[in-house]
């Protein structure tokens, strides 16, 4: 009874390079003790097929890390958007969404430093293998993002890091400065018009009792003395004034002279 095999394989050819051979074979007779005694069969040259579904492989991995890169950078922009979080529990939720979007996600930890903070991820533990992006801020390093494989991973770009990696990294430091500095300003600007509320509230206030000691002044003078506005209006008579003109306050303030 014949027996059908199909098979790929790799063969090496004189100028020591490889090409892949897809072999279909039948086993069409045996001996009594089951040795091949025949076999009919056709062998291809699939070395094209295989790279291009080698490629198409790579690529829907290289899609694969892309998205993931998308979907950290979207979850921190939701994060960062809203200046009213507290710093502290914006760099706890990056420090935790960033295993996610490295390449062996299941293996990655990482830690933020931020102005002598640390932050760490779920199950985080150092190891040899460390990708470390300095955060800068005007400057002056102010702390540091540093994500850990906790196995040996294959040779990538860096170490068992992709370059994508990096400028993964480079972009989070970038979104969190931005936070920090605006979230900064809008309390400084806060503060500015505080400050500038109490010191308006101070003049008023010193306005107030300079012009009380005014009328006190004027009040107590022998001469009668009657204050007008640029319409000609009474505005102000006082008590020597009343007693002179024979009237009170009443019949005369508001009325133009």
């Amino acid at each position: 009874e014949s027996q059908e095999y199909n098979i790929d394989y790799r063969i090496q050819l004189k100028s020591k390079s490889y090409i892949w051979i897809s072999d279909q074979s039948n086993m069409i007779s045996r001996d009594e003790k089951f040795k091949v005694l025949r076999v009919t069969g056709v062998i291809r040259n699939i070395n094209e097929k295989k790279l291009n579904a080698q490629k198409k492989e790579e690529l829907l991995r290289d899609v694969g890390e892309r998205v993931k890169e998308l979907n950290c950078l979207f979850e921190l922009n939701k994060l960062t958007e809203d200046t009213k979080r507290v710093t502290d529990e914006v760099l706890q939720k990056t420090v935790d969404i960033i295993p996610p979007a490295w390449q062996y996600p299941e293996f990655t930890c990482s830690r933020i430093i931020f102005l002598g903070n640390i932050y760490l991820s779920k199950g985080f533990e150092e190891s040899m293998w460390v990708q470390k992006q300095d955060i800068v801020l005007e400057g002056e390093t102010i702390g540091s993002i540093e994500v850990f494989y906790l196995n040996e991973m294959p040779e990538s770009d860096i170490g068992p890091f992709m370059n994508e990696e990096k400028n993964l990294l480079e972009a989070i430091i970038k979104q969190l400065t931005s936070f920090y500095l605006r979230k900064n300003a809008e309390k400084n600007l806060l503060k500015s018009h505080e400050t500038l509320e109490e010191k308006v509230k101070e003049r008023t206030e010193d306005l107030r009792e300079a012009e009380k000691k005014g009328r006190l002044i004027l009040e107590s003078a022998g001469e009668g003395i009657i204050g007008v506005d640029n319409k000609g209006v009474t505005t102000f008579v006082n008590t020597a004034a009343l007693t002179m003109l024979a009237y009170n306050s009443e019949e005369i303030i508001g009325q133009k002279i």
